[in-house]
């Protein structure tokens, strides 16, 4: 179909057919959903007007020639990429190089083959700063503030981090943007569910869970009474 201009792929698919949206010239946007495992052969071969692909953490392989002749200048391989098949990457002889943007430890295990795929790399970090991928604020206290840091070949670009709530709206927090990579956290009510949080740079994103908890304050005083005396607890 030469009318697609984006696509959504739900997790429930787990594998791009081969040649699925080859020579789509019109499709501009594709995001995939945590679920997809594969990217076949040729999926997106000659989409020349491709130039954006968010890549979930569950993509494992991209095969042959996925993205050849694409119109995608820059792309970003979540650590859990195992397979890169043969020109994955590559460009029309005499066109500008794919630039693939990953972990410093997924560039150690994988360079050969993304170099080989026809791109080249760049290392690119993106870290929340918190000790724990779930946070804890109080409904009817202050709101929380976390940061997080990305890094491209030795360059700060954390002003490019973006956050976003995964489900686009929750009733449970709000969140703004403060920039420089920090986003602030307005608890609206009490939820036993967290809310996923996600913050994104340059297509690699990181989860951060937000979970709303109530604190019961009280007033009364108990009064026990031992022996006759009474003692307020």
């Amino acid at each position: 179909n030469q009318e697609i201009t984006s696509v959504s792929v739900p997790s429930t698919v787990e594998s791009i057919g081969e040649k699925a949206f080859g020579g789509c010239t019109s499709l501009q946007e594709v995001s995939l959903e945590e679920g997809v495992a594969e990217i076949g052969n040729n999926a997106f071969d000659g989409c020349t007007g491709l130039t954006q692909v968010s890549l979930p953490e569950t993509v494992k392989a991209i095969g042959d020639e996925a993205f050849k002749d694409s119109g995608l200048t820059q792309i970003t391989l979540p650590d859990s990429i195992e397979t890169i098949g043969t020109a994955a990457f590559a460009k029309p002889s005499g066109g500008d190089t794919m630039e693939v943007c990953c972990s410093s430890a997924l560039r150690t295990s994988m360079e050969g083959d993304i170099t080989s795929a026809g791109a080249t790399v760049a290392t690119l970090e993106l870290t929340i700063a918190h000790e724990f991928d779930e946070i804890a604020v109080v409904y009817d206290g202050e709101a929380a503030t976390v940061s997080a840091s990305a890094v491209k070949n030795e360059e700060d670009i954390s002003d490019n981090i973006e956050w976003s709530l995964a489900d686009g709206e929750s009733e449970c927090v709000t969140i703004e943007n403060l920039g420089s990579g920090t986003v602030k956290i307005t608890p609206l009510k009490a939820t036993t569910e967290s809310v996923r949080l996600v913050a994104s740079c340059e297509n690699l994103t990181r989860n951060l869970y937000a979970k709303v908890e109530k604190t019961v304050v009280s007033d009364d005083t108990v009064t026990v009474t031992l022996d006759q005396t009474q003692y307020p607890y």
